[in-house]
Order: structure tokens, then sequence, then C-alpha cells
């Protein structure tokens, strides 16, 4: 079945399943755009062998481009999205999440760049024709056969609506629109990173910030459907570890305008983002102004001439409010708490309760720690036991038959002999997780020098980290 574009709606509709859209992959905006075009031909009755013929005059138009080298750049994209792959995490109904690589694109087909002295017109030949993988299925077509918009598992938005906006700019756009009815989001910088496979460009956060997320924003607030009008930026002592979007949605008409479509005066600029120390200065207005009575002009000097964290100025109006209420202040309760802030005053109780946090933190990290170097220490074992068979098939053999002479696993043999009606057989121990468990220990059991060269290291510093979360208690 051959699906071609030229009987396209007037209005294109994006349709990703969340798990898409908050996916790994890193795309030009040529192939953003060749990707985007190719959702909005699926229909809800095509097969998975559908065949899309995508032509250069459609999505010249749907873009508004008007390059000579569009087929160039549009072939070099075809190309670019069959090598291109994605990676999307699931999660386990035991809580463990995974990752998954799939490849987006099938085939693609493009007229070849050895035809320097043919006269080839729109009209026969520059187009290309593309094939979706069996492996996004359920994520492109699945849901235009069972779409419902009341059901937050998908995005859908207008194809004109992100036509002007850069790589970065749609992937952006798409997780404000999933979060849109929320008017409001909040993504760290690490998951904004590997969601958009960046995690050696732009290492400071001001270049990553100002060259991928603010020129994004001001895209998506001078283009499309929604202005995002405020960027708070989550610090983490000095550093900047998540970002708090506001966003809200265009009028009809102001969409229109945006888009070109009626002619009027360009709407008005979003306001300004508010600035961290005008949100904790609106935060703590209360406690330090009217209670303390710092002047609001100090209040806001000392934010702006120090980085301080919520947790710092909480501190700060703790140990001001004991002082005050043990009348330990002599003087001015507003300078006590300005000097409190500025040379980080603490008392005992605060002091006992940050220790608690801290030790609280440092156990968790221990126990994270310690998951993570049992996996390492899994994958190190499953690697020997590969080289140990591919050099003595034997040893599987000598496995099985040290598992069935064990007196703590013989009746389990048994039992699950008796459920096939058969002996067990090496695949059997392949397909069942408590089998493939026994035979690991047995492996591991029967050559303890090879696994005990492999594991030594490992084991020592899990022991380390066991007898430092026993000494936290």
């Amino acid at each position: 079945m051959r699906r071609n574009t030229t009987d396209r709606p007037l209005i294109q509709i994006v349709r990703k399943d969340n798990d898409l859209v908050q996916a790994k992959y890193n795309f030009t905006v040529w192939e953003s755009r060749l990707f985007l075009f190719l959702i909005t031909q699926i229909r809800r009755d095509d097969t998975e062998d559908t065949t899309y013929r995508l032509w250069y005059k459609d999505i010249k138009e749907v873009f508004g481009l008007n390059s000579n080298r569009s087929y160039d750049l549009l072939r070099k994209a075809a190309r670019g999205l069959v090598s291109k792959s994605v990676v999307v995490h699931w999660q386990k109904s035991n809580g463990v999440i995974r990752e998954r690589t799939s490849r987006l694109i099938r085939f693609v087909d493009v007229m070849s760049d050895r035809n320097p002295t043919i006269n080839l017109t729109e009209s026969n030949e520059e187009y290309v024709d593309v094939a979706i993988d069996r492996d996004m299925i359920p994520m492109l077509l699945d849901i235009r056969r069972n779409f419902d918009p009341n059901v937050d598992r998908y995005t859908s938005y207008q194809l004109r609506d992100v036509r002007k906006l850069g790589a970065y700019g749609i992937r952006i756009y798409e997780l404000f629109k999933q979060n849109a009815y929320r008017g409001e989001c909040t993504f760290s910088v690490q998951y904004l990173r590997e969601m958009f496979e960046l995690l050696d460009v732009y290492p400071k956060f001001s270049d990553f910030y100002r060259r991928i997320v603010q020129s994004s924003v001001d895209d998506i607030n001078r283009y499309t459907d929604l202005t995002i009008p405020a960027v708070r930026k989550i610090r983490r002592g000095r550093k900047v570890t998540e970002l708090h979007f506001t966003i809200l949605k265009k009028t009809e008409e102001e969409s229109r305008l945006v888009r070109g479509e009626t002619a009027a005066s360009p709407p008005p600029p979003p306001p300004k983002p508010e600035t961290p120390e005008a949100r904790q200065f609106r935060q703590f207005e209360a406690d330090v102004v009217n209670r303390f009575g710092v002047t609001p002009k100090k209040f806001m000097k000392a934010l702006e001439e120090n980085v301080y964290s919520d947790e710092q100025i909480r501190d700060a109006i703790q140990v001001t409010n004991r002082a005050k209420y043990q009348q330990q202040i002599r003087k001015s309760v507003a300078g006590f708490f300005l000097r409190a802030l500025r040379d980080g005053f603490t008392d005992e109780k605060l002091e006992t309760e940050r220790r608690l946090r801290e030790r609280h933190a440092r156990r968790e990290r221990l126990q994270a720690e310690i998951r993570e170097l049992k996996i390492q220490r899994g994958k190190l074992l499953n690697d020997g036991i590969r080289e140990l068979v591919a050099r003595d098939a034997s040893i599987i053999a000598a496995a099985m038959a040290s598992i069935r002479e064990n007196p703590m696993t013989e009746a389990f043999i048994l039992e699950r002999e008796a459920e096939l009606a058969r002996e067990l057989q090496v695949d059997d121990y392949r397909k069942d997780p408590r089998l493939v468990g026994l035979m690991t220990n047995a492996i591991v059991e029967q050559n303890p020098e090879h696994f005990g060269r492999l594991t030594h290291d490992m084991d020592e510093i899990i022991q380390e980290r066991a007898r430092t979360l026993l000494e936290l208690g």
C-alpha cells in the first residue's frame, strides 16, 4: 500500500505517543521537518507495510521554503533518518526502568544524486518514499487508530505551529504542549541534556541555556500558539539544576496573527521572566519585611549581592525568630536578620536538623551506589560466564549436573520436569529466570578462582559501602 501526500488535508495534525515525545534522540532541522511531515500523512486505515510518498513541493509549501537546494537537503535528511534511532524509557511492573533503542524508519527511497544532466522537475521525480519501522507502529500508527484526546498518553498539535522552529525548538515545544493543560512544567537541566543528546555540547550552563533553551523559548513565543512568560532557574547552591516554565495558550486571534493569517500589528512581547531574586523576595516578604522590619530595598539588595538558597533564607528566619523569642537581640531585629543571612548564623537545633538531613541523604546515596555496583557485578559475572562457555561448552552440562545433585535444588528441578513431562534442556535454563539464577550460581561455585579474580575489586567496594551504611545506622 502506498500513500501519496498529494491528497493531504488543509490542516496537518502531528500526533505522538508521549514516550516518543520524551525519548532521547537528536535530529537536524531537516530531519525534524521530514519526520513531522511523515507523521501527518498517517491515516487510520494504513497498515504496517504502508509506504508514504512525500513530495518535495508539498514539504516546501508546508514549511514555507524557498531554497533551490531544498530537495538536496530533503534527500540528505531522509538518508540521515534511516541511521537514526530513539531511546525510550519504560518501567516494568517491579519498578525497574529500562531503555529500549529502536529505529524510526525501515527504508527510504530517494532520487539518486547521480543524475546531474537529466532535467528533472518537481512534477516527476522529486519525492522520497518512506516506510516506518515496525517498532514505531505502536507510537505512531496505533494512536491514529485509537486516538482519544482525553487520554494524556498522547500529544497532538498542528504542524503549522512549528513550521518556523528549529530542531530543539520543536522538541521543547512538544514538551510544553504535553504540559499545557497544567500551565507549567519543570525539567532538570540534566534531563534536557540527555533527551537532546547534548551531554558533551555546551558544557557551561550559560551557553546551553542561551543557545538551546532561551532561543527556543523566544521562537516559541514568536511563532507558535503558546506563550512562555516566565522561566525560573532553580538552584542547588550556586548551580542551576532545574528550569521551571510557565505555559500560557494564545487566544485564537493571537495564534492567527503569529501565523500571518490576518493583517494586524504584531502581538505584544511576553512579560519578562521573574528573576530568582524577585521570586525569593515575594516568597519571604511576609517574614523578612513585614515581621522583622527589613526595608524592601535592603532585602532585595541582600538577595542581589549574594546567591542564597531558599534553605539558607529559612535558616536565617528561624534563627532570628528564636533569638527574638529568647530576647537575645539587643538592637535591631532587621539588622540581626541581615547579619544572620550574610554570615550564615545557625544554632544547635538547626545544626541537628541539618546533620540528620545530610545523614539521610548520604544513606540514600550509598544505597543507590550499592544497587548500581551489584548490577555491574552481575554484568561482570554474565560476561565471565560467556567467556568460559565459549572456551569450554562442557561447563553448562557440569553446572546442570551440579544443580540436580544439590539437595537444596533437586526438588525444584524435579517439580519443573514434572510440569514439562520431560527432562530439562539447556534452553529451559535460558528461558526461566529462576533456572538462570541457579545456573549462574553453579558455574560461579565451580570456578571460584576465575570469578574471584573477576569480582574481587567490586566485592571489596560493595563491602566497604555496606560497612559505611551500617555505621550510619
